[in-house]
């Protein structure tokens, strides 16, 4: 069903590049496949195109939102791999990135 919605929407902001709500639509779709790279460059998009807007404000707090799951979910990874080879920076590594 988003694969679906990813080529409507595409095809909609390729027609009328100013429909705000087509664009964060197709990142919410690329979000919802969690294809994290494609969604922050709509939202990225969405900012650049109409800046000052409401959509831009909710778009750059959703980008935001989405590169810190990204960036969280690289650092849980490099965790497991430092658990692995060195058990003195663990607790480190929790007290910096891991730990809520």
């Amino acid at each position: 069903q988003y694969e679906a919605a990813i080529e409507l929407l595409t095809r909609a902001v390729a027609y009328n590049g100013k429909h705000q709500d087509a664009y964060f639509n197709l990142g919410n779709a690329y979000r919802k496949l969690e294809m994290t790279g494609e969604a922050i460059e709509v939202y990225q998009k969405i900012i650049e195109l109409f800046p000052s807007t409401s959509m831009a404000s909710i778009s750059e707090l959703v980008f935001r939102s989405v590169a810190l799951a990204t960036f969280r979910m690289v650092m849980i990874s490099l965790y497991s791999t430092l658990s692995s080879k060195v058990g003195g920076l663990q607790k480190r590594f929790v007290t910096l990135f891991v730990k809520d």
